[in-house]
């Protein structure tokens, strides 16, 4: 559990009952991993980062009311169910988990959210034109929206940088002054046999 504001975590690996609970401001983790079946990461209050770093569950395993972005991560999904639940009480509240650059893999069927809240938000960033649910130039077999609900939402390009820049968890400058350049070495490694390949001194 972590209380503090200003927690940076770098390389860690997290482990169950519930991995790990995010409960600080300005909180930053990279090249971290997080291990779990059911609510494995705890995004609870507060603004927080992730680069670089491997998640896996297969139920709600990132949930709660955070203001988080999840960068260039991998998603392992392990089994059916919901890998979000976002808890966004109210209109005017700015809390959102936002998945940008990030790989999801996995067995079986999953959805990427389910209300945990009212007004609950989750963004995945697949490039430079889409994101889903608002999905736009998304790859992989799950990415054909022809089959999606009819009241999907789209967003102006303004809107869709307000809703993806990291401006929205770094209004103070935090982050910039913490975050190193993002480029394909960002990303955990999966070997051709399926093994995963993290980085530096991940163990599990």
């Amino acid at each position: 559990m972590v209380l503090a504001d200003n927690f940076f975590a770098q390389p860690i690996t997290f482990k169950p009952a519930v991995a790990a609970s995010a409960q600080g401001d300005e909180n930053s983790f990279y090249e971290c991993g997080f291990i779990g079946v059911q609510d494995t990461l705890h995004d609870l209050i507060g603004c927080h980062f992730f680069r670089s770093s491997y998640i896996q569950g297969a139920v709600d395993f990132i949930f709660g009311d955070g203001t988080s972005m999840y960068q260039a991560c991998l998603i392992n999904v392990t089994g059916y169910g919901f890998i979000t639940a976002q808890r966004r009480e109210t209109p005017e509240e700015q809390s959102r988990f936002v998945l940008k650059f990030t790989k999801v893999f996995g067995t079986g069927p999953t959805y990427l959210g389910r209300a945990y809240g009212p007004y609950s938000r989750v963004l995945r960033h697949c490039g430079s034109k889409g994101m889903g649910p608002l999905e736009v130039a998304c790859r992989g077999n799950g990415a054909n929206t022809s089959g999606r609900v009819g009241w999907e939402k789209t967003l102006s390009p303004a809107e869709l940088k307000s809703l993806i820049s990291t401006s929205f968890i770094d209004e103070e400058g935090w982050l910039r002054e913490a975050i190193p350049p993002l480029s394909s070495s960002s990303y955990p490694k999966l070997h051709a046999m399926g093994e995963l390949h993290l980085p530096r001194s991940f163990t599990f």
